[in-house]
């Protein structure tokens, strides 16, 4: 059986051509794809080691399969491109 693909949400958001966001929001960010990824498997992403954005240093970050990219893209544009802050007038 072949592994399918897998990609970071880093990797989804700069497949998107989207601004990579603040540390915070890309933790916020990270957070709520994971959870969606367990609501819908019912265990952890895998995790991969590479260097961190910064380029100092290396972490451990989630890997999410090819099947699951068209549903963490939505998370990644609703939540990346959302006026956040912005009054409603």
């Amino acid at each position: 059986m072949t592994k399918e693909n897998e990609a970071t949400v880093r990797d989804r958001v700069l497949e998107l051509n989207l601004e990579y966001p603040t540390k915070k929001e890309a933790w916020k960010l990270g957070s709520k794809v994971r959870s969606e990824y367990v609501r819908l498997t019912g265990k952890s992403p895998e995790k991969k080691l590479d260097e961190k954005t910064s380029g100092k240093g290396s972490h451990c970050f989630a890997v999410y399969p090819e099947s699951f990219w068209p549903r963490m893209d939505e998370i990644i544009k609703s939540t990346v491109d959302s006026p956040q802050g912005l009054l409603p007038f």
